[in-house]
C-alpha cells in the first residue's frame, strides 16, 4: 500500500509540474501537413487582368505574381528558458533572404492574423502567449508581395495551455498581409495590397475577397497582389473579408480582418 501511495503522489506532482508552466514541447523536426492545407496557385510571373477606379481610388493587378517553386520548412521550435518567447528554426530553399531591391525575400510571421513581423534570418525568436497561437509563416519579396507556393508557407496552431477550442485546419482561411504601418509617398506612388488564402480559391462566380478602403468597396476575384493609387496624405482604413457569391461572410476566425489603419506621409 505504501508503494501504491508513493506512486500516486509522484504522478500527481508530475501532473502539477507540467500544467503549472504551459508550453509547446520542443520538436526536432516539424513537417508541413500538405494533405490538409491547400492554396490555389496562380501561374508564375502572371497576373489576371484587373484595373478599376472607384471614388478616385484606383486598384489594379500587381506587376506580377510571385508564385514560385520555393520551400519554407520549420525544422524546430523551442521555448526560451523562463520566457514567453520561442525560438523558430526555418529552412528556405530556392529563394535568398535579403533586404535588397532585386527580389530579396524575408520571412513574415503572422500570429492570430495580427500585424506581421519580418525576419531576414532563418532563426529568430517570437513571443507566443497562452491560448491558441495560429501561426502563418510566409515568404515575402521586397515589394511586400507574398510568395504563393504550395511549399512556401507554413500554417500551424501552437496552443499553450489547456481547455482550448481546436483550430480547424481544413476550413477556408483568409489572412491579412499588407498594407501595414506608415508609407512616405510622392504624387505618383502606390502601395501594395496583399493577403494569403488557404483551403479556398477565388472566382467571379464563387468566393471573393471584399476589400474596403475608407468605405469604398472592391470585390477581388483573383488571389494575387494589387496596387492602390489615389490616396491622400493622412490616415486610411483597410479591411478584407472572405465572402461568398452573395456577399455573405465565410465562417472563420480570420475571414474578417477588421479595420487596419495605414498612414501616408509626405
Amino acid at each position: 500500500m505504501k508503494n501504491l501511495y508513493f506512486i500516486a503522489c509522484s504522478l500527481l506532482i508530475m501532473h502539477l509540474a507540467c500544467t503549472s508552466n504551459p508550453k509547446i514541447e520542443s520538436e526536432d523536426k516539424l513537417e508541413q501537413k500538405e494533405d490538409t492545407i491547400e492554396i490555389a496557385i496562380i501561374k508564375e510571373t502572371e497576373t489576371e487582368p484587373f484595373d478599376t477606379t472607384i471614388n478616385g481610388i484606383r486598384l489594379y493587378a500587381g506587376v506580377g505574381s510571385v508564385a514560385k517553386e520555393v520551400t519554407l520548412t520549420l525544422n524546430a521550435i523551442k521555448q526560451e528558458e523562463s520566457t514567453n518567447h520561442y525560438k523558430f528554426d526555418f529552412e528556405v530553399e530556392d529563394m535568398e533572404l535579403s533586404e535588397n531591391n532585386n527580389g530579396g525575400a524575408s520571412i513574415h510571421l503572422i500570429v492570430n492574423n495580427g500585424p506581421y513581423k519580418s525576419y531576414l534570418d532563418t532563426e529568430f525568436s517570437a513571443e507566443l502567449l497562452e491560448g491558441n497561437n495560429v501561426i502563418l509563416a510566409i515568404l515575402s519579396n521586397d515589394r511586400g508581395e507574398s510568395v504563393k507556393s504550395a511549399n512556401g508557407f507554413l500554417l500551424r496552431n501552437m496552443p499553450i495551455g489547456e481547455g482550448l477550442m481546436e483550430f480547424d485546419m481544413h476550413s477556408p482561411h483568409l489572412f491579412y498581409h499588407s498594407p501595414m504601418g506608415e508609407y512616405t509617398l510622392g504624387k505618383e506612388e502606390k502601395i501594395v495590397v496583399d493577403f494569403y488564402l488557404v483551403n479556398d480559391s477565388l472566382s467571379h462566380k464563387g468566393h471573393q475577397v471584399e476589400l474596403t478602403i475608407d468605405g469604398t468597396k472592391f470585390n477581388l476575384p483573383f488571389w494575387q497582389s494589387y496596387w492602390v493609387e489615389g490616396l491622400d496624405i493622412g490616415n486610411h482604413n483597410f479591411r478584407i473579408r472572405l465572402v461568398d457569391q452573395e456577399g455573405k461572410l465565410i465562417p472563420g476566425p480570420f475571414n474578417d480582418s477588421g479595420i487596419r489603419r495605414v498612414t501616408i506621409k509626405n
